[in-house]
């Protein structure tokens, strides 16, 4: 019988009004907003529903919205039936997925990420950095050209291994520049700059990480439920201890997600659920395999449908 896995989206799925509509038709997702509320002492509902875009995309604003808003999506699939055997997240996803797995209950994840985001946001100068995303290298040529372009006062490096012909790099602004123009040069069929200027998963991050290891080990865990992939070197979370190391390294080492769905492939894994607000998880995980099932569903209307197709073509994932 085949085996569901979840994807959890990181940052850059956020909107204004995100899930806003899962809330009428699912009563536990509107609960988990109002949990989100609770934990954090101040309104996050408000913010994810009414914005602004401004401050919702604001580091240390971002991550609770969206783990909260994937999580509610996660309850309402819950709630049509549908169960699971593992999940998998990108980058802050991975908070996701292990409250998901029961790792974390949901207040202490929504607390911690907004924590890691303070972290984050506080050890590198707002600005300063870069963000982009090479499409069509490979990992190699991509790595020895953020090498070449990286000086003692600039440094970039190859930050998210997403799929074939997929990579982020990140870094000093000046360096992912340069890099950005030697990539081009030697192929890339293009370069996309995002909205983000923290060069997060790099060693620029690595006070961050510092900063956020003693939350991380004061947090209470539990063994995951489910299996859960690791970001940093896609093994499979099986000790506290574990999670604890691998979550603070996460914050300043390249997130191996490509590498991450090949062992999922691994163990059996072939359908995949894409949980949360965004839709460009799927699409990675069949550039890794094209034989992967992808379901998706972005709004709450979706969710009915696409779970009677999960209990067609998977049946024991779904929960009657």
């Amino acid at each position: 019988m085949p085996k569901l896995a979840l994807l959890f989206p990181g940052q850059g799925v956020q909107r204004v009004g995100m899930g806003v509509d899962l809330t009428t038709a699912y009563p536990a997702a509107y609960s988990l907003l109002q949990q989100a509320d609770a934990a954090l002492g101040w309104s996050l509902s408000n913010l994810i529903t009414n914005g602004p875009a401004t401050e919702l995309n604001v580091t240390p604003y971002t991550p609770p919205a969206i783990l909260t808003t994937s999580l509610a999506y996660w309850q309402a699939w819950q709630e049509a039936g549908v169960r699971a055997e593992a999940a998998i997240g990108l980058s802050l996803g991975e908070y996701s997925a292990l409250a998901a797995a029961g790792a974390l209950d949901f207040a202490t994840a929504v607390r911690l990420v907004h924590e890691r985001g303070k972290a984050m946001d506080a050890a590198y100068p707002a600005d300063a950095g870069a963000v982009a995303v090479v499409l069509g290298l490979e990992r190699d040529m991509v790595q020895a050209i953020c090498e070449e372009e990286s000086r003692t006062d600039s440094f970039v490096q190859a930050s998210n291994f997403n799929c074939p012909g997929q990579i982020v790099i990140a870094g000093d602004k000046a360096a992912v520049e340069h890099a950005s123009d030697a990539l081009i040069t030697a192929g890339a069929k293009r370069i996309i700059p995002l909205a983000v200027s923290a060069p997060f998963h790099t060693r620029l991050l690595r006070p961050a990480g510092a900063i956020f290891a003693p939350l991380l080990r004061a947090a209470s865990w539990q063994i995951p439920k489910l299996t859960v992939i690791s970001n940093v070197d896609a093994s499979i979370y099986q000790s506290i201890e574990q999670m604890q190391e691998l979550l603070e390294r996460q914050v300043s080492e390249p997130i191996e997600f490509a590498a991450g769905i090949k062992r999922l492939l691994d163990e059996g894994f072939t359908h995949f659920l894409e949980v949360g607000p965004g839709s460009s998880l799927g699409a990675m995980v069949k550039r890794i395999s094209s034989q992967a099932v992808i379901y998706q569903a972005t709004a709450a209307d979706q969710i009915g449908r696409v779970a009677e197709q999960i209990q067609r073509e998977i049946g024991g994932g779904l929960v009657e």
